[in-house]
């Protein structure tokens, strides 16, 4: 074993049994990848969305406080991507940015080892901002605000008392004056408490 991968090793040994506290606030910040299903509301057409957005990773933001190892409440601030407009000849017509800020209560359990597993459930505040094409039937909807609810499911390790990785899938459901659907995203988180 090479020496740089051998103090690697020790390092991440030596921090195992110092484990966060059970409460205290956190922060967090990673990137967020989502697929968007759904179509519009205005037309019998029934336009769908690319299901992949256009930019593979969008910065996701996180603050949170833990009351016990059980439970907490926690907000976020995230990209959900961008993607096309398709008319039913799966020509684009258009394009669409999604982003929302939620609040959401969070349960769960963390072990004695540093792995947590969880749960959440609560509201969000959705933007979209519409970019007609040529022939978008929707040229007064450029920009949407609505509310949705977000559910989600993950895991996270703290590595010691202050740094922990946290991975998750979440799903934001909205409905505003031109769309209704869902966007379903990965996110991977560095999470630093406070």
């Amino acid at each position: 074993m090479k020496r740089p991968a051998l103090l690697l090793a020790i390092a991440i040994s030596c921090s195992h049994p110092a484990r966060a506290e059970d409460s205290g606030a956190y922060l967090g910040a990673g990137l967020a990848d989502g697929v968007l299903s759904g179509c519009t509301k205005a037309t019998s057409a029934c336009y769908q969305y690319s299901s992949s957005s256009h930019t593979n990773a969008s910065l996701h933001l996180l603050g949170g406080y833990n009351f016990s190892r059980y439970a907490g409440v926690e907000s976020s601030l995230s990209g959900l991507g961008e993607y096309d407009a398709e008319n039913a000849y799966g020509v684009a017509v258009g394009t669409v940015k999604v982003s929302a800020l939620t609040l959401a209560a969070r349960g769960g359990y963390k072990f004695s080892s540093g792995l947590s597993v969880f749960g959440k459930l609560g509201l969000a505040l959705v933007r979209t901002q519409y970019s007609p094409g040529l022939a978008w039937p929707f040229a007064s909807a450029n920009n949407q605000r609505s509310t949705g609810t977000i559910l989600g499911f993950g895991c996270q390790y703290d590595f010691n008392n202050t740094f922990g990785i946290r991975v998750s899938l979440e799903t934001v459901s909205f409905s505003d004056d031109v769309f209704k659907g869902d966007i379903t995203g990965t996110n991977l988180l560095a999470i630093f408490r406070l």
